[in-house]
């Protein structure tokens, strides 16, 4: 990695986080069923804890366990930035109980196409597009406006796994208004987590 040989953060991850799933503190979160302050460890030297360490759990434990046992690992593979991850190369495979869903498993225009996952059919059908949706204010789409479950009129921009690969520190999101975009990662936002359920044995 570029800042294990050279001691130096790119200064775009210095000042708004980094894009890569793989070092996420979202990922650690969604993945542990530890308590605050005990489900985030640093992936690289110059990471940083999430502000919601010290009041927050890990996402798994508040589920039930009969559900956490149907819940299968999967491998998920994720395209890397290709502004300070290209020496890594072009994607990396993770993992994970509970994932962010990417760009394409969300029915929206990838920047690299049929690496993150086939669409999940729930979006293809609740979009109710001929083609995946494309990005900015002008391909909004109403049907992708999700709400908190605690109010069904509060709209949320929620968080995606794929980074923004023309940048360092950029993850998508779709917004409230139903449109994709990128952000900073280090912003907060609502979460969508998708998993895998496997039959019992």
């Amino acid at each position: 990695m570029k800042y294990g040989t050279s001691g130096i953060n790119n200064l775009q991850r210095a000042a708004y986080g980094y894009n890569r799933w793989s070092m996420s503190g979202v990922r650690q979160y969604l993945n542990s069923d530890l308590a605050a302050n005990t489900w985030w460890e640093p992936q690289h030297p110059f990471d940083r804890p999430p502000q919601q360490l010290s009041t927050t759990r890990g996402f798994m434990a508040g589920l039930p366990n009969d559900f956490l046992n149907i819940v299968a690992p999967i491998r998920i593979t994720t395209a890397l930035n290709t502004v300070s991850d290209s020496d890594i190369g072009t994607t990396e495979v993770t993992t994970d109980k509970f994932w962010l869903p990417s760009l394409e498993e969300e029915y929206c225009a990838p920047q690299l196409a049929n690496v993150e996952g086939p669409y999940f059919e729930y979006w293809k059908e609740r979009l109710g597009l001929n083609a995946p949706q494309g990005s900015g204010g002008t391909n909004a789409n109403a049907n992708h406006i999700r709400y908190l479950i605690s109010n069904h009129t509060s709209a949320q921009s929620v968080r995606l796994r794929s980074a923004s690969r023309g940048h360092a520190v950029n993850t998508w999101n779709v917004r409230a208004a139903g449109y994709v975009s990128y952000g900073n990662a280090a912003t907060a936002s609502a979460l969508a987590p998708a998993c895998a359920i496997c039959s019992q044995k």
